[in-house]
């Protein structure tokens, strides 16, 4: 029994598909979308990274009203009394704080860290839109590789059935091969559905998320890790932008207590007046004044206490928060890290293994021509080949996405 040359050409087609590209297996088409085209529009798009850039804006204007803290003032006023005549005045107010207990110093160093915290966030939630895109946009490239591939098994496995069908019709074949073909066709479409209506799933997310109109995505090649082991992951881990937004963080509730601390201390102000027109006795006198004054606070209901305990109650949180950010930053890099490493041998024996399923696929069908196989051993090395190349293909995809996920989680710019 020999196989007929046609089929013997859709088989090597598919295999040269297959090894013309080791990540999808399909050739990728002319207008597919990038990787970097995804990342770009989707976190231009993003809300998340919109409401960071928007919060740096409302950090520098804090950061100016603490500056206005420390600067000198400037006032017009008037007066006019009412009693056996009219009596009216203008003057021009100057004051200078001098001292407030140090309040107003932390409250500056505080409002210039919380615009150093919020240009890291802003830099964080880049990233953090950058993996979840990342993802999003792997799974799309896994789903359209399978669909890829059930496509061309189901194509396949209707030339095959065809083939065996006429075999049957002349007594070259049992009627039980043309059963287990048919059997094979149903399943291969079944899995072709439910891998198109995924495809058409994740492909409605990515165009959602980009507001690009994704028909197919770009074949990405496989990177090399640029770090050799998980000690260098570490740093880069706890040198994201995240990380040392926390770290700012906790520096901001340092200083706010600071500024808690500075309602127990005596306040020193400076001010003058230049005297436009009086409207007392003095008029004839001169035009201006300056007065020092100095204040002690004494008791205040304990507001002053109550508000010290809150700002270390704050401290205290922002404290665990950082703790809690790196560990589990650290936790996660770390299962990535581990992931990335055993992905890279998986795919390595994915890819020999399918190779060994397409020459064991190459024999027995010779094996069939010989009359030394029969139709249904052809089918199943057939269906097994595939499957193998399939499982290497998913490999592929997912140690792409582990890589690039890894790369995110390190801090590496989008």
């Amino acid at each position: 029994m020999r196989t007929p040359r046609p089929f013997k050409r859709v088989i090597f087609v598919y295999f040269c598909c297959l090894a013309s590209n080791p990540l999808t297996g399909n050739i990728a088409s002319a207008a597919c979308t990038d990787l970097s085209s995804v990342i770009r529009t989707g976190s231009e798009k993003s809300e998340a990274v919109k409401i960071e850039n928007a919060a740096i804006d409302e950090a520098k204007a804090r950061l100016d009203s603490a500056r206005a803290g420390v600067m000198p003032s400037l006032a017009l006023s008037g007066s006019a009394t009412q009693g056996e005549d009219l009596q009216t005045g203008s003057k021009i107010v100057v004051a200078q704080p001098l001292y407030k207990g140090g309040r107003e110093y932390a409250l500056l160093r505080a409002a210039n860290a919380q615009v150093e915290a919020g240009q890291a966030r802003a830099a964080a939630a880049n990233v953090k839109a950058a993996r979840d895109l990342t993802i999003l946009y792997f799974s799309t490239l896994g789903a359209q590789a399978e669909v890829a591939a059930l496509n061309d098994l189901r194509s396949l496995s209707e030339r095959r059935y065809s083939e065996i069908k006429s075999r049957v019709a002349i007594g070259r074949s049992r009627a039980t091969d043309g059963l287990g073909a048919e059997a094979q066709v149903s399943s291969a479409r079944a899995q072709l559905d439910a891998a198109k209506i995924q495809f058409e799933s994740v492909r409605r997310s990515m165009e959602s998320a980009t507001g690009l109109k994704v028909d197919s995505v770009c074949d990405t090649p496989l990177l090399e890790s640029p770090v050799a082991d998980w000690q260098q992951v570490r740093v880069k881990v706890l040198s994201r932008p995240d990380m040392i937004a926390e770290r700012i963080a906790l520096d901001v509730a340092k200083e706010s207590v600071n500024a808690a601390r500075a309602g127990h201390m005596p306040n020193i102000d400076l001010s003058g007046n230049y005297y436009l027109k009086r409207s007392d006795s003095r008029s004839a006198g001169s035009n201006w004044d300056v007065t020092l004054s100095a204040s002690l606070p004494i008791f205040s209901g304990g507001g002053v206490n109550a508000a010290v305990r809150e700002a270390k109650s704050v401290e205290v949180q922002q404290s665990l928060r950082q703790q809690l950010a790196e560990r589990m930053a650290l936790d996660e890099a770390r299962d990535l890290w581990e992931r990335y490493v055993a992905s890279q041998k998986q795919n390595a024996l994915f890819d020999e293994s399918a190779k060994k399923s397409d020459a064991y696929y190459r024999r027995v069908a010779q094996d069939e021509r010989l009359g030394l196989a029969t139709s249904l051993e052809t089918l199943q090395a057939l269906t097994s080949a595939i499957d193998a190349r399939r499982t290497a293909v998913k490999a592929r995809v997912q140690l792409g996405q582990t890589l690039h996920t890894l790369l995110l989680a390190m801090g590496n710019s989008p």
